[in-house]
């Protein structure tokens, strides 16, 4: 669904049922925006979406950015087995071909994400949508091997990466941005 970014940076209304959607379970997270004060002069997606992941990044307390992270679900996990993922996440998972793993694959997605989960105290991100599913598994993978801080960053560059494909969708403009680029 395309909406114009002037209607989206109107009013606090529709900047938060605009954007709602783009953090998993993140409504509280565009709230969170609005009540910090809505961005101003921003004049394109790739603008907003920068505004977006300095929010993620510097203004969100360790504590909200945590929570953020938890609210992401396991790749070819629980959710995506009961059907409950979010129909984001859900299109998400599929494009990467994450419905169709054998049930060794399967297997092994599950102990890696529990051990990741066990290590970290998040489940393992990463955006599908712009990684094959041999990258996935690799990052699931290697990733690990990770320290906590060097883990909490990357796995938040990966939301802000999210973030920008699912505004990529919203608005129908793409957004040329990767975690690699971020200078913050």
């Amino acid at each position: 669904m395309s909406v114009s970014l002037e209607h989206t940076l109107a009013s606090d209304g529709a900047f938060v049922d605009s954007l709602e959607s783009i953090f998993e379970h993140g409504r509280w997270i565009v709230e969170e925006v609005c009540a910090k004060g809505r961005p101003t002069g921003v004049k394109s997606v790739p603008e907003l979406h920068l505004f977006l992941v300095d929010f993620v990044m510097n203004k969100l307390s360790a504590e909200q950015q945590l929570r953020l992270l938890t609210s992401h679900p396991d790749l070819a996990g629980r959710a995506a087995e009961e059907g409950s993922l979010s129909s984001h996440s859900e299109d998400e998972q599929k494009s990467a071909g994450l419905h169709v793993l054998s049930v060794d694959e399967k297997a092994t997605f599950h102990a890696l994400n529990e051990e990741y989960k066990s290590k970290f105290g998040f489940p393992f991100i990463i955006c599908v949508k712009r990684n094959k599913l041999e990258a996935i598994k690799h990052g699931l993978t290697t990733r690990r091997h990770n320290t906590r801080e060097e883990e909490y960053r990357a796995a938040l560059l990966q939301v802000c990466a999210i973030a920008a494909v699912r505004l990529e969708a919203k608005f129908g403009v793409l957004i040329p941005w990767t975690p690699a680029e971020a200078a913050l």
